[in-house]
């Protein structure tokens, strides 16, 4: 029995690339195509773009996927498993950065326990508006990386490549922010589709019609992925939200340790200057949408 990589899927067929570890790093070999076992074809979860299977070789070359590893990590629309970093992808000027789902798939990744780059695209845009120095202080002082682009004249496509290097990462953001022209000025040859804003509405149109893995080298796989715009907050208890607010650790103890960081006194997170306020206004959402689905859960 070999492990593989399933890199892209459709009509029945799964596109693996041969997958070993050596010294705690993993190695990608050649591509196999395989079809399914038929008790697999009834498992609802199905097999997705990122898996690890195992799969046996027929004499023609091709293989059967006899069985899904479990997955490490899995998001949805589309879904795909088993990434290890989100490259959460913004732009200058158009279309206009939200920071409501900028932190909502920030939330996603820190539930998932993925490493998060923060790629603000567009640079040759950036003129000398302070917004984006300001909203790059907050997150880097969080300890994200945040990295500048332009997919445009090439800038800052190197240090984002080293940020991808070792890691199955995937691009996330809204439509028209350059995603898959980012990709392209990566790997010229990959020849993504990369689509205008509109101008009626100024936004993207989605060009990425399904979910695959590029390679980048034997040990760098990036996910060409639709729709990965706003992901939707993991199932969380309202007391779990505010762990995956890093910033909220530095605010210092609460008076209580069950405190919301809602309405309770002596709360510490409410008053602390290390936390941006469109950061707390951002988590009271987030605490309101889940408020909401645990009562809507009771009755």
């Amino acid at each position: 029995m070999q492990l593989g990589i399933v890199v892209r899927s459709y009509s029945g067929y799964h596109y693996l690339r041969t997958y070993e570890v050596e010294g705690g790093r993993w190695h990608l070999g050649q591509e196999i195509e395989c079809t399914r076992r038929g008790k697999l074809k009834l498992e609802s979860d199905g097999i997705l773009v990122g898996d690890l299977v195992e799969f046996s070789t027929l004499e023609d070359g091709r293989g059967v996927i006899e069985k899904v590893l479990p997955r490490k990590s899995q998001l949805g629309r589309p879904a795909i498993a088993n990434i290890d970093q989100l490259i959460v992808t913004i732009a200058v000027k158009e279309p206009k950065p939200s920071l409501l789902i900028l932190d909502r798939m920030l939330v996603a990744a820190e539930a998932q326990e993925l490493r998060v780059v923060i790629c603000i695209n567009k640079k040759d845009l950036l003129g000398e508006d302070p917004f984006y120095k300001e909203l790059a202080d907050i997150y880097s002082q969080m300890g994200y990386p945040v990295v500048y682009t332009s997919a445009k004249t090439g800038e800052g496509i190197d240090d984002l490549r080293k940020e991808l290097e070792g890691h199955l990462s995937a691009l996330a953001g809204p439509s028209g922010v350059g995603k898959s022209a980012i990709l392209n000025a990566i790997r010229p040859e990959w020849n993504l589709q990369s689509g205008e804003l509109s101008r009626s509405i100024r936004r993207g149109r989605h060009t990425t019609r399904f979910a695959q893995l590029l390679v980048l080298d034997s040990q760098t796989l990036v996910a060409d992925t639709p729709g990965f715009t706003a992901l939707r907050l993991p199932q969380l208890a309202r007391e779990e939200l505010a762990h995956h607010f890093p910033d909220f650790a530095s605010a210092g103890p609460c008076r209580f340790n069950n405190c919301l960081h809602k309405e309770e006194p002596g709360c510490a997170v409410k008053s602390a200057s290390t936390v941006a306020p469109s950061r707390y206004q951002n988590y009271l959402t987030f605490l309101s949408e889940i408020e909401e689905g645990e009562r809507r859960a009771r009755y």
